[in-house]
């Protein structure tokens, strides 16, 4: 069983240290793509019919008909 930080005393300290950077800058690299994709994905999806539609149906509380476009 390994255990966290189980040996990484006996590591070189500073490659540690750049490992760590590396995996924490790549971590908020992919939240930060993410987050950009949250936004131009929302901006294309209310661009559609379906977005009306769904708007629509909401306002005047009914079901809406989608339509796939």
């Amino acid at each position: 069983m390994v255990r966290p930080g189980n040996g990484l005393a006996v590591r070189p300290p500073l490659s540690v240290a750049m490992t760590k950077l590396t995996v924490n800058r790549l971590a908020n690299a992919l939240d930060d793509l993410a987050s950009r994709m949250d936004v131009d994905q929302f901006a294309l999806a209310s661009m559609i019919e379906d977005h009306e539609q769904g708007v629509d149906a909401f306002l005047t509380r009914r079901k809406p008909k989608f339509r796939g476009r």
